[in-house]
């Protein structure tokens, strides 16, 4: 896989391009890149009612969007418009984007009773609450958000949700793991630019969504050869960049872990070692995974924040700008 990946100047977030040169920012819930993004799907559902009429005239509204991640959350205040039912599109670059690092699943694996810690649920709603701030001051009418792996995982994630809505007014979607897939596909797409206004052909892309505490491998359906329902095929997994590394700390180098705890440096022993727990864990990968990878025509798109794989492995071949 040809991996170069570069970061994006406004949102956090790498993408990187099996078999083309070609880059793009992207972000997980959804990007302006240099084409015009898509707003996720489940943010323009939720939204979509609540809009205050004298909007609809101008068909263009200011939206908050926040994803709620296992290890970092992200805010992004866009010009949407609105004017076609189910195609809203951001215009022109967001007015405001931002990401802070909120280790939930981190906090989440170092508890032995599988519930978030009060230090984490508290920084979690003072991080969404300067979020809704900074929203308002944007002039947002709207702000509506997803939660992800973590949420999925916690014993008293839903405790965390009630307060966030009760204490903010900020109601979190908790999402599948396949609609995560889902947006994260989304997602890539919109950093699939043809230069010429044109719609790109995605029926060659598989976007590979690596997040904190979970990944998906996302592609369309190919109907010829496929009778499956559903237009995606997604192939999920356990495993992101905080759960491995408390993984790494705990059950490789016998440490205790918590916030500030570092795995580096890593041996190549460690690096084995941990190899070995992944693959005893990881889900079979599905034939049409592995085909459509065999397929010299396929793009690969990754998307990520700074500690994902496709970071790190710019960053080591020197290709990170």
């Amino acid at each position: 896989m040809l991996l170069k990946c570069i970061p994006q100047r406004n949102s956090p977030g790498y993408i990187a391009r099996r078999g083309s040169n070609l880059l793009a920012p992207v972000s997980r819930i959804g990007s302006r890149a240099k084409c015009k993004a898509h707003v996720p799907v489940s943010m323009a559902v939720e939204v979509q009612s609540e809009i205050p009429s004298a909007n609809k005239v101008s068909e263009l509204v200011t939206l908050a969007a926040l994803d709620v991640g296992s290890g970092a959350t992200k805010l992004e205040v866009a010009q949407v418009d609105t004017s076609r039912q189910g195609q809203w599109r951001i215009v022109g670059d967001a007015l405001f984007s931002k990401q802070t690092s909120l280790l939930l699943a981190g906090d989440l694996k170092a508890q032995p009773d599988n519930r978030l810690s009060e230090a984490i649920m508290d920084a979690a709603v003072d991080t969404l609450r300067d979020f809704k701030s900074i929203a308002e001051q944007h002039g947002a009418v709207k702000l509506r958000g997803v939660a992800t792996a973590v949420f999925r995982l916690a014993d008293n994630a839903d405790d965390l949700l009630l307060r966030i809505d009760r204490e903010l007014g900020i109601k979190l979607q908790l999402i599948s793991q396949d609609e995560e897939g889902k947006i994260g596909f989304l997602s890539a797409a919109t950093g699939m630019d043809t230069g010429n206004g044109e719609p790109a052909d995605l029926s060659n892309v598989v976007a590979w969504d690596s997040g904190g505490a979970s990944f998906q491998l996302t592609a369309t359906r190919d109907k010829s050869s496929d009778n499956g329902e559903g237009e995606y095929q997604i192939y999920l997994g356990p495993f992101g960049a905080s759960l491995v590394t408390a993984m790494l700390v705990g059950q490789v180098q016998k440490q205790q872990w918590g916030a500030g705890v570092s795995p580096n440096p890593v041996s190549l022993a460690e690096a084995e070692a941990l190899k070995a727990l992944l693959q005893a864990d990881m889900p079979p990968v599905p034939t049409w995974l592995t085909q459509r990878l065999a397929d010299p025509q396929t793009q690969v798109v990754g998307i990520g924040g700074f500690t994902c794989v496709f970071a790190m492995g710019a960053k080591a071949t020197g290709r990170l700008c």
